[in-house]
C-alpha cells in the first residue's frame, strides 16, 4: 500500500490506523468530514500525525474541489464503527457528505481497496438495529463489488485515545476523578480487543488484499468480562442485554486476532496515557 484516504482521520480507530499506516511509510490523505463538529484533543492528535510529511489534512470541501488523479491506486478507510461508538451517525443522512463520498468510491481508476470499519452488532441481533439501519443503507447506495470492499466487523475495542462513549473508558476517568459524558450504551460486550492487536490483524488482511467479510475476536472467553474485572467494573451485572446470538452468515470469516496482549499491560497503557493527556493538559 502507498497512498490511503481516511475519512473523519480524527476519530478513535481511524487514527490508530492513520498513525500505523504512517509508520509503515504509507501517505496518509484525512478528510474530516464536519468541521464544526468538536473532536475531543484535536490538537493532541494534530501533533503526533502533523510532523509526518506523508500525512495532509483536509476538510471534506478543499478535499473535493482539490481532489486530483492520484499517482497510484488508493485505498480508502472509512470507519463505521467511529461514527457509531461516536453517536455521529446521522453525518451519513446529510448529502453534502455522502454525495462527494460515494462519487470518490465509484471511480474506479482511484482506488485499490475499500475498507469499511462496522461495530459487530451489524452481525447480532441488537436493539440498536434501527441506528444500524443507517450504514446498511449506505453501503447499499454505494452499491460497490464485491471484489474491492473489505468489511471489518468489531466488538469493543480498547486502548489509548478510546472515546467517553465506552465503559473501559469512563470508568479509568471517574477513578482519576474526572467528569464524563454519559451517552447511550453501545459497545458489544460480548468480546474485547486491545487496539494494536486488532490493527496487526487487520492491516495483514488488508496487504493480502483479499476482498470479503471478517469479525474479528479474541479467541478468548469472556474476554470483555476479564477486562472488566481488571478495572473493577461488574461485568455480570453490565453485559447481559447484550449478550445475542450471532446471526447465522457463512460469508462472514472469523477471524482471531493474531496475538492477544495481556490484560494488565494493555489496559496499563491506556491508563497511562490518560494520566500522561491530563498532565499535559494541566
Amino acid at each position: 500500500m502507498d497512498k490511503a484516504v481516511i475519512f473523519n482521520v480524527f476519530d478513535f480507530v481511524s487514527f490508530h490506523f492513520c498513525k500505523a499506516l504512517l509508520n509503515n511509510g504509507v501517505e496518509v490523505n484525512g478528510v474530516i468530514l464536519d468541521m464544526n463538529q468538536k473532536e475531543p484533543y484535536l490538537d493532541e492528535k494534530r501533533l503526533e500525525v502533523g510532523r509526518n510529511a506523508n500525512f495532509i489534512e483536509y476538510s471534506l470541501t478543499d478535499w473535493e474541489e482539490g481532489n486530483d488523479q492520484p499517482t497510484s491506486k488508493t485505498n480508502v478507510i472509512f470507519s463505521f464503527y467511529d461514527l457509531y461508538m461516536l453517536h455521529k451517525e446521522k453525518i451519513l443522512e446529510n448529502e453534502s457528505v455522502t454525495n462527494p463520498v460515494l462519487k470518490y468510491l465509484n471511480e474506479q481508476e482511484r482506488k485499490d481497496l475499500i475498507i469499511f470499519l462496522l461495530p459487530s452488532q451489524l452481525v447480532t441481533r441488537s436493539k440498536f438495529s434501527n441506528t444500524l439501519n443507517i450504514f446498511t443503507d449506505f453501503l447499499k447506495k454505494a452499491n460497490l463489488p464485491a471484489e474491492e470492499v473489505q468489511l471489518f466487523y468489531l466488538p469493543t475495542l480498547y486502548g489509548t485515545w478510546q472515546p467517553e462513549t465506552f465503559l473501559f473508558q469512563r470508568k479509568i476517568l471517574t477513578s482519576l476523578n474526572r467528569s464524563v459524558q454519559v451517552q447511550g450504551e453501545r459497545e458489544d460486550r460480548t468480546d474485547a480487543l486491545f487496539i494494536d492487536d486488532a490493527l496487526e490483524t487487520m492491516l495483514e488482511i488488508i496487504e493480502s488484499k483479499k476482498p470479503g467479510s471478517y469479525l474479528f475476536e479474541s479467541g478468548k472467553k469472556d474476554y470483555w468480562k476479564l477486562c472488566a474485572k481488571y478495572l473493577q467494573l461488574d461485568g455480570n451485572q453490565l453485559d447481559s442485554e447484550f449478550r445475542e446470538k450471532m446471526v447465522g452468515n457463512r460469508q462472514i470469516v472469523k477471524v482471531p486476532v493474531k496475538s492477544v496482549t495481556p490484560i494488565e499491560d494493555s489496559l496499563s497503557k491506556q491508563m497511562e496515557h490518560i494520566q500522561q493527556l491530563y498532565s499535559n493538559i494541566l
